[in-house]
């Protein structure tokens, strides 16, 4: 039982939790101390991993957000603060995504995220 559950389930769960993305997220602002930085939209409610990673305090976050569409019932965060989110990263940006599904030249891999420049 203890080598399938630390082993292949455990393994098999990893994306479901977002392995690598906290890590992922702290390197690219590391690499690039004030430049835009571009999470998937294939993550789910990836602002709230840049919130906790970034360390945002809640004022700068309500002054600097950005919402798909502001007069939705559950609003969808476009951007905040040098955060954005989706899939059309600007050329130079560093762009978080699932390995595999990064676009432009990867940098560095955290477990199932990766770090590339666009």
């Amino acid at each position: 039982f203890a080598n399938f559950y630390f082993g292949a389930y455990a393994k098999s769960l990893s994306p479901m939790f977002f392995e690598g993305l906290g890590e992922a997220t702290e390197y690219a602002m590391e690499l690039d101390d004030d430049g835009e930085i571009w999470i998937s939209g294939r993550v789910n409610m990836p602002y709230i991993f840049a919130l906790f990673y970034s360390r945002t305090p809640p004022e700068e976050f309500i002054e600097s957000v950005v919402y798909a569409d502001p007069e939705a019932a559950f609003r969808q965060v476009s951007a905040f603060g040098r955060f954005r989110f989706g899939d059309s990263p600007p050329r130079g940006a560093l762009y978080i995504a699932p390995a595999g599904a990064e676009k432009g030249t990867p940098l560095e891999r955290f477990d199932n995220y990766c770090v590339a420049r666009n």
